[in-house]
Formats: C-alpha cells, sequence, structure tokens
C-alpha cells in the first residue's frame, strides 16, 4: 500500500526537475520524526488519515475487523523520492559516481551517529547496547569500485525488487501451507484475519534452520527467474508498465 501511493505520488511529480524531487525526499526522511513529538485527538477520522500517512496505528473497525496500518506513505515516500533523484547518478562516468556515492554516505552516517547519540531524536526506542556490533559499509560506492561475482548475482535481484518481493511473498506462503498439510493439520483449521496469515491456533512449524534453508532455497530458486525477468524488461524498453516492478 504504501509503495502503490508513493508511487502514485510520484506520477504526479514527473514534471519537476529530479533534484528537486530528490532533495525532497532527503528533507522527509530525516524531518519526519518531527511529527512523532504532535499528540493528536482520538478523533476516529484524524487517527486514521495519520495512520496512512506518518505512524503505525490498529484502528478497530469492527467487533471482529481492525485496520492495521504498518508501513505509513510519508516516510516511504521519502525513500522513494530519494532513490529516483539519484536515477541521474547512474548516467555519469564511474569515477564521478563514486564521488557522489562516498561523500553523501559518509555525511548520513556521520549525521545518523550523532542523532542516536543524542538519543532523543529519529528512533522513537532509546539506544540500546547490544551484544555485539554490525559495521555499516557504504555499499554503493564499494560496489562502484567492485566488479566480481557476488556484485553480479545480487545486481540481478536489484534490477527486479518490487518484482521479487510480491513473487516470494506468493511461494513462501503456498510453502507455509504444503507444510501445515504435510504435519496433519487440516485446511479447516486454517485461520485467516487481523494478524492470521493462514496459520491455525495448534501451531504447526519447523526449527529455525529449517526456515534458513527455506529463505535460502527461495532465493535460489528466484534467481533465474529474476534474471529472466530483468532481461525481459530490457529487451521491451517501450512498455512503461514494467518499469515500476
Amino acid at each position: 500500500g504504501a509503495i502503490g501511493l508513493s508511487f502514485i505520488i510520484l506520477s504526479f511529480m514527473l514534471k519537476i526537475p529530479s533534484r528537486i524531487i530528490g532533495l525532497s525526499g532527503v528533507v522527509i526522511i530525516f524531518a519526519h520524526n518531527f511529527l512523532q513529538g504532535i499528540s493528536l485527538s482520538q478523533n476516529p477520522v484524524i487517527i486514521f488519515f495519520s495512520s496512512i500517512l506518518f505512524r503505525p496505528a490498529m484502528m478497530p473497525v469492527t467487533s471482529g475487523l481492525s485496520f492495521f496500518t504498518a508501513y505509513p506513505v510519508v516516510p516511504w515516500l521519502g525513500i522513494m523520492l530519494t532513490g529516483f533523484g539519484c536515477g541521474e547518478f547512474f548516467e555519469l562516468s564511474q569515477e564521478k559516481r563514486r564521488i557522489l556515492f562516498l561523500k553523501p554516505g559518509i555525511s548520513s552516517l556521520a549525521l545518523f551517529t550523532i542523532i542516536r547519540f543524542l538519543n532523543y531524536y529519529g528512533d522513537p526506542l532509546k539506544w540500546a547496547v547490544q551484544k555485539s556490533s554490525l559495521f555499516t559499509f557504504l555499499i554503493l560506492f564499494v560496489a562502484e569500485k567492485t566488479s566480481n561475482i557476488l556484485v553480479k548475482i545480487l545486481s540481478v535481484y536489484g534490477k527486479v525488487p518490487l518484482f521479487y518481493f510480491i513473487t516470494h511473498l506468493y511461494i513462501i506462503h503456498s510453502l507455509m501451507f504444503i507444510m501445515l498439510i504435510m504435519q496433519g493439520i487440516g485446511t479447516k483449521e486454517f485461520l485467516f484475519g487481523v494478524f492470521n496469515n493462514g496459520r491455525p491456533k495448534t501451531g504447526g512449524g519447523v526449527d529455525l534452520y529449517v526456515i534458513y534453508l527455506i529463505w535460502i532455497g527461495v532465493v535460489i530458486f528466484l534467481y533465474p527467474v529474476c534474471r529472466w525477468y530483468g532481461d525481459y524488461k530490457t529487451r521491451h524498453k517501450e512498455n512503461k508498465y514494467l518499469r515500476n516492478l
């Protein structure tokens, strides 16, 4: 929903210079968290629209039906506008792209570190010390400098991200039903509704290592599919509907 609405909003902005669109996205990314400190009235209409645009919320419609917004539009719109604005960077030479990716990358990480160190703005959850540390890489900068089999494999998925996302959802959901049936759970026990995607109350499931194996298997299975679709998009550039999938 958030991605679809963001595409619709972006379609009305296409006559605006791409750099303005990109800067608008950056402003949204760094400034939208100011809205978290604004208290809203309990008016159902206001809560409904604020949840769609700005913040996640659960809204009961009836005694057995609720509306849950997990991905508000505005934060995702900022990401999409920024990505669209960066599109023209890939028309530049490789050396110029590396510089353009390096400077904003370092600046963004520095700003993120400062904001999280202040522990006041941004993430509503306060900073907590973890058991281990993870290092963030400037992926685009490194990717521009590196040419190896891993980069080529990842680029196959990167060229068709929405296609992969939608396809893999149907695959893993189908695998879940197959797994439940194999475990002797009848289809009448499947539950659907809020936070229920068919999983029965009786449980069912597999160990975590099996989940990882299934995940890796789905990724490998979709590699040739994504490669085929990426090549198909390249051969049919005249089809404007394929650009967004």
